[in-house]
């Protein structure tokens, strides 16, 4: 399911499929990350058979490329749930 989410980069080449992250992120929110650092931590920590489940079959994401992603996505949606940050002030903030 998360692999029908357009990717925001385009469909240039990429190390990490889309769908594949968020499936990341997802896991490592309801594990109890609450930051892009966090997520790249526990991508770290995770093993060859969760990363391969998850279709990370190459080096587990850093934090920045996290982070990019998450940038990407809020732009593209126009909104930062649970936030009053608009995409416009976010983007001047964190350079996307």
């Amino acid at each position: 399911m998360l692999g029908r989410i357009p990717d925001p980069a385009g469909s240039g080449a990429r190390r990490y499929r889309l769908g594949s992250l968020l499936a990341l992120c997802l896991v490592a929110v309801l594990g109890g990350a609450t930051s892009p650092a966090a997520v790249g931590r526990f991508a770290a920590d995770t093993d060859y058979d969760l990363r391969e489940q998850l279709g990370l079959t190459s080096n587990a994401p850093n934090a920045s490329t996290l982070e990019r992603l998450l940038a990407r996505l809020i732009l593209q949606c126009g909104f930062v749930i649970g936030g009053s940050v608009s995409a416009s002030s976010y983007g001047a903030v964190h350079g996307v």
